[in-house]
């Protein structure tokens, strides 16, 4: 926790020592969460963080999944928007006036895969109006490496990296992280081990993944936490729920709220530009 604590000072001290540029009007900060493998935990943290971040603020949660999207599956609730209706109505799209909200993405269909200018224009004017409605947006990419998530950490000014201490999802944190050095160094680069069985483990996996990279990539990613092994954790998402609101008492919730803190401290970050970041996935899709 003190080596966490310290790492985050010190990326804090840092960013106000260098000059940054202003972000537009309006525009919320906007974290791209990835995973190398698939089934580490990503949605489930992304959601839950959004819940836990929407107390006090406005939050959206993004399913940027343009094949596979499950996020109102984890949250157990129907979207609040859904990419079809942004698509469809552009500019005349508002998001709804709620301190969280979830952004549907598209299960197998096709038509996002293939959207003309003209759509791509309302995509983009849409997304314009929900990233200056909230404070933050969490994206929620795909798993793996394929083309449309490369493209979200290439333009990407924050990533949030899910990974486990399995050693698969390791290997495939560090492939994650050398397509990070090869496509977007500039990046604010988080990490999270999920399914640690206790503290210690969740901060040597991290310490471990950071001093790897620090000395094969050059990259410096951060570690921001981790959440415990919890069968409260199993529980809630079979019952389709966020457990930091079903359990909130338990060891992985409390390890949720603890990540939010963290990332709540450091809010110097240029916000990305949500729309032309899922638009340059989609055109690499």
């Amino acid at each position: 926790m003190s080596d966490q604590a310290r790492s985050l000072r010190e990326l804090v001290r840092r960013l106000q020592d260098e000059p940054r540029a202003p972000a537009g009007a309006g525009s919320g900060r906007v974290i791209v969460v990835v995973s190398g493998k698939g089934g580490v935990g990503k949605t489930v943290i992304a959601v839950n963080l959004g819940v836990v971040l929407a107390r006090g603020r406005r939050v959206a949660v993004f399913d940027a999944d343009f094949g596979l999207a499950n996020a109102d599956i984890v949250l157990g609730r129907e979207p609040t928007s859904r990419l079809e209706e942004l698509i469809t109505w552009g500019r005349a799209w508002h998001p709804p006036d709620l301190p969280f909200q979830l952004v549907g993405g598209g299960s197998g269909n096709h038509r996002l895969h293939n959207l003309g200018e003209e759509e791509l224009a309302k995509l983009s004017g849409a997304l314009g109006n929900l990233q200056a409605r909230v404070e933050l947006t969490l994206v929620d990419a795909g798993a793996g490496l394929h083309r449309a998530v490369t493209a979200m950490m290439a333009v990407a000014d924050e990533l949030i990296l899910v990974t486990t201490p399995e050693p698969a999802a390791l290997t495939d944190a560090y492939a994650t992280l050398k397509a990070v050095a090869r496509h977007n160094r500039s990046a604010l680069v988080w990490m999270v081990c999920n399914r640690a069985r206790s503290a210690g483990e969740g901060t040597r996996v991290l310490q471990r993944l950071h001093r790897v990279c620090r000395h094969y990539l050059a990259l410096s990613p951060v570690p921001l936490g981790w959440v415990e092994e919890d069968p409260q954790l199993h529980a809630a998402i079979l019952q389709q729920k966020p457990v930091v609101e079903s359990y909130p008492a338990t060891a992985s919730a409390r390890c949720l709220q603890a990540i939010a803190e963290r990332l709540t401290a450091a809010t110097l970050v240029v916000p990305s530009d949500l729309a032309a970041l899922v638009e340059h996935a989609r055109r690499s899709c």
